[in-house]
Formats: structure tokens, C-alpha cells, sequence
């Protein structure tokens, strides 16, 4: 899925609606998120807020999305966009563990975006803890890169 192109996301997209087990399900739903075509990742958004991915797994899929190395900024613009409709729309417990992918956003200038929308006014009802660690391990993870950019 990593290098796949928009036919093989819609043969996965079907194998997931398709499937036979809940675990096949599972896998080609999450496999989804690898996909690094910008048009793919806007049908798999439109599908998170049109409720045809259950809201109990968007979450964890959009974490993932998170963690996809081109695709992790756009996940985020796209969960900053709709943050309330997303935090209305999942369970109150899984809005910390979608943001577990923040720390693979690991340039300073996302580091200083994301502290601003957090800061600005209180995001979240559960998790506050573990949102201040993932928000730790993020800058962390962007002095770490930098460290090794510095080393040249």
C-alpha cells in the first residue's frame, strides 16, 4: 500500500468493505492509511466524516495517517479543520489516542503549530496527561532531527 496507486487503494477499500472477517477489515482498513496520494487520502478523509468508517475506528486510523511520512501534516490540517465535528462525532477516550501519530510530526515549524492549537484553549476532556506526553515526545522526536540536520 505504501507505493500503491488510487486502483489498488479502491480494491483495498473494497476488500475492507467486503471482507470476511472482522480482522481482514481491520487490515485493509489500516492499510488505507499508507497510501500517499493526496486524492486517496481525501477519500479516506470524506469517508471518516460521511460515517462509512465507524466512528469507533477512525480515531486509530487517522493516527496511523499520522505516522505516514507524507502524508502526516495533511492529517493534520485535516483534523485541525474539522477538530469539532471530529471531537462530537468519536468517543471522548479515543481523541488522545488519535493523536498518539503528532509525534512522527517531528519538524519544529509543526512542533510550534501544534503547541499553538493546543495552548490556545483546552482541546480535550480526557487524556490531558497523556496529551502532554505525546506532545513531549514530538519535540523530543524534532531535537532529535535536528540534532542529526546539525551533524552535516
Amino acid at each position: 500500500a505504501h507505493f500503491g496507486s488510487s486502483k489498488l487503494f479502491k480494491t483495498y477499500l473494497d476488500n475492507m468493505n467486503n471482507a470476511k472477517t472482522p480482522q481482514d477489515e481491520v487490515r485493509f482498513q489500516r492499510s488505507l492509511s499508507l497510501f500517499q496520494n493526496d486524492e486517496d487520502l481525501e477519500k479516506l478523509f470524506s469517508l471518516i466524516l460521511d460515517n462509512n468508517i465507524r466512528s469507533q475506528d477512525s480515531p486509530y486510523l487517522l493516527a496511523s495517517c499520522l505516522n505516514n511520512e507524507k502524508m502526516g501534516w495533511k492529517t493534520w490540517e485535516f483534523i485541525e479543520k474539522n477538530w469539532d465535528d471530529l471531537v462530537i462525532k468519536f468517543p471522548e477516550n479515543s481523541i488522545v489516542r488519535m493523536l498518539s501519530g503528532i509525534r512522527s510530526l517531528n519538524k519544529r515549524k509543526y512542533l510550534d503549530h501544534i503547541n499553538l492549537f493546543f495552548s490556545e484553549e483546552e482541546k480535550i476532556k480526557q487524556g490531558k496527561l497523556q496529551l502532554k506526553q505525546h506532545l513531549e515526545k514530538l519535540e523530543i522526536n524534532v531535537k532529535f532531527r535536528e540534532s542529526l540536520e546539525n551533524q552535516d
